[in-house]
């Protein structure tokens, strides 16, 4: 018989097994979440809240909530929306998840074979990597990229894959000239093409903030690299790049807005780029190592057990 079961939201049905474990054989839970549902199948217009499938998935949250030892969210936002399903009191805690250190590490654009095999050497690389899902559109990203077209030196690469790809697929179909569209790169390749950005963007939805967290700022930071964030004010990414200063934010539907901040990421130069870039590694070292994180959640995993 295990002393705990870490139980977290992905596959979303992980729950289940934890409800089980717990009632038949009284193991101790400790529940994480990811992404929070049915409130992400809600916002993304993919079922009604009367549906049955909400009814199932609000059963199954509320059992394991009231089951759990200790329940971990990502963020604050997160934490206001779980506590509006059920008061957990001293049992909520907040970990962020943290960048994978032992393969991204930031690496010099002179030094970067990727931008050399991508043609981005004389390049301005706006990047979005990861997965191009409904709950962050990367619609406002491409409209802007049409946009500027005129600025030779701007370049958008867009690696991953999801269901928004074919909007990325589609404005290259049509002629679009400054955008670049790659799969999912090799894990031990990361730092080359994360660090072949000179921005990284990070979306979040409008309707997304709480259920669904903003990793990719994660990933921004460990190669020191300054971001641009498309997405509502306040979220957590903002608590970030505002209240430390590690770019630009934008909320959706102002594209000339956007624009306006690609021109001044352009504009301000390679250096001044760098430093705000150093400014979030700096971050990264002090508050969001994997060490520190990784060892965050251990003790609430332990604390579990009390």
């Amino acid at each position: 018989k295990p002393d705990v079961v870490f139980v977290c939201t992905s596959p979303p049905l992980a729950p289940l097994a934890g409800i089980w474990l717990n009632m038949l054989r009284r193991i101790p839970i400790v529940f994480w979440i990811h992404d929070l549902n049915p409130d992400q199948l809600i916002a993304l217009g993919g079922v009604k809240e009367t549906s049955p499938v909400v009814k199932a998935f609000n059963w199954m949250m509320r059992s394991i909530l009231n089951r759990a030892r200790k329940v971990v969210v990502l963020d604050e936002f997160m934490a206001e929306r779980v506590e509006r399903k059920i008061s957990l009191k001293d049992k909520l805690c907040i970990a962020p998840p943290w960048p994978h250190d032992h393969h991204m590490k930031p690496v010099n654009h002179a030094e970067n074979h990727f931008r050399k095999e991508y043609g981005l050497e004389d390049k301005v690389v706006v990047m979005y990597s990861g997965n191009h899902g409904l709950a962050s559109p990367v619609d406002p990203l491409v409209v802007a990229a049409k946009q500027l077209e005129h600025i030779s030196e701007l370049k958008f690469v867009f690696i991953g894959g999801g269901a928004g790809k074919a909007v990325i697929d589609k404005a290259i179909a049509d002629g679009s000239s400054n955008i670049l569209s790659l799969p999912y790169q090799p894990l031990d390749s990361v730092s080359y093409s994360l660090s072949a950005a000179d921005i990284h963007v990070v979306i979040v939805g409008d309707k997304q903030v709480g259920i669904v967290h903003p990793c990719k700022v994660y990933s921004a930071l460990a190669v020191s690299r300054p971001i641009l964030l498309i997405g509502p004010i306040p979220c957590h990414a903002t608590h970030l790049v505002e209240k430390e200063k590690l770019g630009w934010q934008v909320e959706h539907g102002n594209i000339d807005e956007l624009a306006e901040a690609l021109n001044e990421m352009v504009a301000i130069g390679h250096e001044k780029r760098m430093a705000l870039g150093r400014k979030g590694g700096e971050l990264r070292r002090e508050r969001f190592n994997q060490n520190l994180l990784c060892g965050k959640l251990c003790d609430w995993i332990e604390a579990g057990l009390q």
